[in-house]
């Protein structure tokens, strides 16, 4: 049987569920007996501070998202056997487990995982911007993407909202945050916490599908190379 260190009960483990009951169960169980602290994704805030992530593999941009508030976080993805093997990560940060998994094994893994990965120095955390719309103010985070077209540039939001500002996107451009914003296109701005899927030739977030042109390939790339998301 594997030899098992100390539990640190200053540990805080991220869970990241998916609806799945089963799993939530397991890992409530798991802090049970060593002194984790649970924090689940509808407790997330920007004071968080999470040693490692357990996250339940699936179709959306989850880790796409966590990767951007905690860029060095190091994960455990939990996944089906029905789960694309092209959407199995390569970053070296990530540890994946197949569904279902024994108690024993998932408390190995958070064990190796946590003693693997010190605890981080204390970091910024990217923070939104308000950004005029008309009458409201709008946090930049919640702008999945931008489009331009004509003498507008058009916000998409989540829920099918939109907004409009009366200007370019290059202006637009830089107001929003660099380290969460991309242009993949002349004619659009991504939001990276919102992505869904990519490839070198185009970026899904929900049904939409924005294009790359050419020239900004080799920059969606190197934004992206470590996303699971890529498919092709």
């Amino acid at each position: 049987m594997p030899t098992l260190a100390p539990p640190s009960s200053s540990a805080t483990l991220l869970l990241i569920d998916q609806g799945d009951s089963g799993l939530r169960r397991q890992v409530e169980k798991l802090c049970a007996h060593t002194g984790y602290r649970l924090l689940t994704e509808a407790d997330l805030s920007e004071e968080a501070r999470p040693r490692m992530a357990l996250v339940r593999g699936g179709g959306t941009g989850v880790l796409r998202r966590l990767r951007i508030t905690y860029p060095f976080l190091p994960v455990i993805l939990l996944v089906g056997g029905d789960h694309p093997t092209h959407l199995v990560p390569t970053d070296s940060s990530v540890t994946v487990l197949s569904l279902p998994v024994r108690q024993l094994q998932l408390r190995v893994a958070v064990e190796m995982t946590l003693e693997a990965s010190p605890p981080p120095e204390p970091r910024a955390v990217p923070q939104g911007l308000m950004i005029q719309a008309g009458e409201r103010k709008l946090d930049s985070r919640a702008i999945r993407f931008v489009q331009a077209s004509h003498v507008l540039v058009e916000g998409h939001l989540p829920g099918g909202e939109t907004v409009v500002w009366r200007s370019t996107l290059t202006a637009l451009e830089e107001v929003l945050p660099p380290q969460t914003f991309l242009r993949p296109h002349r004619s659009f701005l991504v939001n990276l916490s919102w992505v869904d899927a990519w490839s070198p030739e185009r970026i899904k977030i929900g049904t939409s599908t924005i294009p790359v042109s050419r020239g900004r390939r080799e920059e969606v790339e190197s934004r992206l190379r470590n996303s699971f998301l890529h498919f092709g």
